[in-house]
């Protein structure tokens, strides 16, 4: 059984990942620095002179052009991808740091504590706008806001008072009654003969 097999939790397999793009960005970003090594090493041995057409030197002139260009364009290149491996194992590790994994040997205590926190966040969201609706700013302060947080929080819109946190996993939905389906006004067709008169003659059909 190799190190691969043995990894059985979802964790240690993201931390695996997370590991490999590590390396393969180190790898990348060395590539990428060899690369403008040598572009810069052929640019201080290079003259400032175009190519002379038709000169004994324009072949040798033009290769080393050439090699120059593909020197700077695969370090562009490896620099974009040693950016990439950085920016994945940057939102791995952000996982890792955030999620409780189902697999995890602590995972029920975790999410007991978790939840714990987002229902004392709950209690004071509720405790601070029961505060305010009653108090005002005054029983903000008597909950331990500061007083240079008030002018911020009293230049809220009016939808929400200063203790309200935004839509998220402490807030509760809010819920909508259904709206109530508004009835149409029904229009009896009448015929030509219920209104008023008019020439037979010019009725269809007639």
């Amino acid at each position: 059984m190799n190190g691969t097999e043995a990894m059985t939790t979802r964790r240690e397999r993201l931390e695996a990942k997370a590991e490999k793009r590590r390396g393969w960005a180190g790898k990348a970003a060395a590539q990428a620095k060899g690369r403008f090594d040598a572009a810069q090493s052929m640019a201080d041995g290079m003259t400032a002179e175009p190519i002379k057409v038709g000169h004994h030197s324009e072949g040798r002139h033009r290769r080393d052009v050439e090699r120059l260009d593909t020197h700077m364009r695969k370090s562009v290149e490896a620099t974009k991808l040693a950016r990439h491996h950085e920016d994945k194992a940057a939102g791995l590790e952000q996982q890792l740091a955030t999620t409780i994994f189902s697999d995890d040997p602590d995972a029920i205590e975790a999410l007991e504590a978790k939840a714990k926190v987002l229902e004392d966040r709950r209690t004071r969201y509720k405790a601070e706008n029961a505060a305010y609706r009653k108090h005002g700013a005054a029983g903000l302060v008597g909950l331990g806001w500061s007083h240079t947080v008030l002018p911020s929080a009293a230049t809220r819109s009016t939808r929400r008072t200063p203790g309200t946190p935004s839509r998220g996993a402490c807030s509760p939905p809010r819920l909508r009654p259904p709206r109530a389906r508004r009835s149409r006004p029904r229009y009896r067709r009448i015929g030509c003969d219920e209104c008023s008169p008019c020439d037979p003659s010019r009725r269809r059909g007639a």
